[in-house]
């Protein structure tokens, strides 16, 4: 039997509230025969047990396995092992508190099939802990193609939100998998478009394929703080985004060792280095402006960030003093 076109992969730790319907989302896709793959991250609430529940009770025509880790491997690693152990030729991202849309499969592959990508990101319906819709992702426009220079020129863009990816499984196996010493915060969303370009591209879908669920423990609002200012996020953004930067530029020279002759690869590896300039320049100008301003540099505690709830993940509220 040929492996399947698409693994969707379901990340999930301490979910129980939103797992099920999760879950639901990817099994009643309307669409040819896929894989699900699971992995519970040594959850201590009920999310293991609803898991099992659910796979015990589906009959349906994909392939659904699971695996509940006995420690907890975090984010990353988890994401890692699904990654590894997926038997698509595409990944799909669904993680355990996201919806994936009726019809979201049938796009997809769509898509796929007529543009020839390698990277495919869509728009999404943002709800809240209860599943109220409280907006889109992005305001509506039209569908966007992006090429290799472009990414190595421009960087990441919100039109690429990991969250709602799907991506050729041969960007992780040529280039190797995100190591946690290499990639800040979530894992790659920075990353694999990028790889992207050297195969067939990405592309956007304008139409929402997800339902992007907000809440205090979203990846999203662990990276950075939300709460202080402006210039405090944009400072953190810089570094984060730097590091990212580092990685593309790794991955030029990784693809350039076995393409030497490759013209767009090397002129992406001047764009990138070019970038990683710009981004010293601003962080310097950021850091400095926050010193002259009274403050210094400190860092965070994780449970603090994971505490923080903030109207709209993406941007920052002022920091009111009491």
């Amino acid at each position: 039997m040929s492996p399947p076109l698409f693994s969707v992969l379901v990340a999930t730790h301490n979910q129980e509230r939103w797992i099920a319907s999760a879950l639901r989302s990817v099994l009643e896709q309307d669409a040819p025969p896929f894989e699900v793959l699971v992995g519970d991250d040594a959850s201590t609430d009920r999310t293991g047990e609803i898991i099992e529940e659910l796979v015990a009770a589906y009959r349906g025509p994909h392939t659904v396995r699971v695996q509940r880790h006995p420690v907890n491997l975090g984010p990353l690693e988890n994401n890692k092992w699904l990654r590894r152990n997926a038997r698509g030729r595409w990944l799909v991202s669904n993680d355990g508190d996201d919806l994936s849309l009726p019809g979201r499969m049938r796009r997809l592959d769509e898509v796929i099939r007529r543009t020839g990508v390698s990277f495919v990101s869509s728009n999404a319906i943002l709800i809240d802990e209860a599943g109220t819709q409280v907006g889109t992702y992005l305001p509506r426009g039209a569908d966007i193609p992006f090429s290799l220079e472009q990414i190595a020129s421009q960087g990441y863009t919100d039109h690429m939100l990991g969250a709602t990816s799907a991506f050729e499984r041969r960007l992780l196996t040529t280039f190797g998998f995100m190591e946690s010493s290499r990639i800040a915060g979530g894992g790659g969303d920075h990353v694999i478009p990028f790889r992207a370009g050297f195969f067939g591209g990405g592309y956007y879908i304008d139409e929402p394929l997800l339902a992007y669920r907000q809440h205090a423990g979203q990846m999203t609002r662990t990276i950075a703080d939300r709460t202080r200012s402006e210039v405090v996020l944009a400072e953190t953004l810089q570094a984060y985004n730097l590091k990212t930067c580092m990685h593309q530029w790794q991955d030029t020279q990784a693809w350039l060792k076995e393409h030497p002759t490759d013209a767009r690869a090397r002129k992406a590896s001047g764009l990138v280095l070019g970038r990683m300039v710009q981004l010293v320049q601003r962080w310097s100008a950021l850091r400095t402006h926050l010193i002259a301003d009274g403050m210094r540099p400190t860092w965070v505690p994780r449970a603090e960030l994971d505490g923080v709830v903030v109207p709209d993940a993406f941007r920052p509220v002022e920091h009111q003093d009491d």
